[in-house]
């Protein structure tokens, strides 16, 4: 396990983050091993391993029309509904952010463009953000504005995190 080595917000998220991967991967094996050790004769057949097999089997199933993942998972984090789909976007992103630990690290992270989609709780970097920023202005979460350009380098500013592959709705 990593130390962090300041008091800065966004330092502090993606620490949490990674700590909320880890708890996520740890539920994940847990879910899979549990279910691998009834197949294979050496765990005795549980409630939660049965709900979490029913569970994954309806969610994989081409008959079922039922996306579904163990509770127990996305009480973590809220995924994609099929479980195939949720442990491929676990993957991609606990990968992302061993970037993200190491760019938090060097303190570099928002030295260049970052994609959202790479967290597991993106409104919570947002909100580490602000509370950075309002530190370093001197100034209440309150009293902050939002200014936003799709044109690069145009806001001059210290405090700014520039986004790529942005979805907008």
């Amino acid at each position: 396990t990593q130390q962090m080595s300041s008091a800065d917000p966004i330092e502090g998220f993606v620490y949490m983050e990674f700590f909320g991967m880890q708890q996520l991967m740890e539920k994940i094996n847990e879910t899979l091993e549990g279910i691998s050790n009834v197949l294979y004769g050496s765990g005795l057949l549980t409630s939660s391993i049965e709900k979490d097999s029913t569970t994954l089997l309806k969610s994989n199933s081409h008959v079922s029309s039922i996306d579904e993942v163990p509770d127990k998972w996305s009480a973590i984090w809220d995924g994609p509904a099929s479980s195939s789909q949720y442990i491929h976007a676990f993957a991609r992103k606990a990968n992302a952010l061993k970037r993200w630990l190491a760019k938090a690290q060097d303190a570099q992270i928002l030295k260049e463009p970052l994609n959202l989609a790479d967290l597991l709780h993106p409104e919570t970097f947002l909100s580490a953000f602000r509370q950075r920023s309002a530190r370093a202005l001197q100034r209440g979460i309150d009293d902050l504005k939002l200014v936003t350009t799709f044109e690069d380098r145009v806001i001059n500013a210290d405090n700014i995190i520039m986004l790529k592959d942005l979805l907008l709705q």
